[in-house]
């Protein structure tokens, strides 16, 4: 009589398990690419919606809000008329009102709290240390206090207006060294000297690049739209996307107000962009510094293409 067998070898159970590994070796890094683009394609649209909020904002007041709490004005134009009358009507030291605008951050990014008011894009400053005077798409406070479209000589289209920077992860939060070494964009560095000539930007980047000791474990700026006043926001083209930025000087000595700040994301390889006219494009890290320094200048008379 033919015995009937009650189950499988274990060669065949090696089998099975071993061809369910392939695929999800195949398939998960499909599956992660999607998601990645699927963030990106959020992040960008985002940015899209920051362009429509700043011409919106110009055709009703003739300048884009690049000073006094640019955050806080641009609120109505991008459909959070509470969250701007909530921020209002707060009392001074009182607390902050609770945040949901999702359109202020890049889900990319691990570390973004929607409802603690952080925000991943921020306003191009230019090439210049801020405190001797902003040349891109925010103007040094002061009158004209915010920057009129006719500003803008190199062209809308050719004139970085905003872009993106990984969240801090807060001044009351304490990471260790080693975390802070694995996250090095995500903070600003220290340098071993100070460079606060006028006109010497170029030479701090080199400092910034060879001389960075030390971390400070935050963001230098304001991370809430409530807060968002100048001038200690925004970001730079001093360095390209995705470099580690400095403070301008060694700990307990800096130069405020002279540190160089980079755009950079969790994206694979780049930033998303917003250009003065509204268009969104991502920009590789490698992108040619001649080339990102020309479109971070509002009025430099560069002639800038990224093609």
């Amino acid at each position: 009589m033919r015995s009937i067998r009650r189950g499988v070898t274990v060669t065949e159970v090696l089998v099975v398990v071993g061809i369910l590994g392939l695929l999800a070796a195949l398939l998960l890094p499909a599956v992660q690419r999607s998601r990645a683009a699927a963030r990106r394609t959020v992040c960008e649209a985002n940015l899209k919606q920051f362009g429509i909020a700043l011409h919106n904002f110009a055709d009703a007041h003739g300048v884009f809000p690049m000073n006094r709490k640019p955050y806080w004005r641009l609120l109505p134009y991008l459909e959070q008329d509470a969250l701007h009358d909530a921020l209002r009507a707060r009392p001074s030291g009182g607390p902050e009102p609770q945040f949901g605008a999702s359109v202020f951050v890049c889900p990319a990014d691990a570390d973004v709290r929607t409802v603690e008011g952080e925000y991943s894009y921020h306003y191009n400053d230019g090439t210049r240390f801020r405190w001797q005077g902003r040349n891109g798409i925010i103007s040094r406070p002061g009158p004209p206090e915010d920057t009129r479209l006719s500003d803008v000589t190199d062209g809308l289209s050719q004139t970085a207006a905003m872009s993106e920077r990984l969240v801090w992860r807060g001044e009351h939060v304490h990471l260790s060294e080693a975390e802070v070494a694995s996250q090095p964009l995500r903070f600003l560095w220290y340098t071993q000297r100070q460079m606060t000539h006028e006109g010497r930007e170029q030479e701090f980047v080199r400092i910034c690049e060879t001389e960075r000791t030390t971390a400070y474990p935050a963001f230098w700026g304001f991370n809430n739209p409530g807060l968002g006043a100048l001038p200690r926001g925004g970001y730079d083209h001093l360095l390209p996307p995705n470099v580690p930025g400095c403070l301008n000087g060694p700990y307990g000595d800096v130069a405020r107000g002279y540190e160089v700040v980079p755009a950079n994301s969790q994206h694979a390889g780049g930033v998303n962009l917003l250009f003065a006219d509204g268009h969104v494009r991502f920009v590789p890290s490698g992108v040619d510094r001649t080339v990102w320094r020309a479109l971070g200048t509002r009025n430099g008379g560069e002639a800038a293409s990224l093609f």
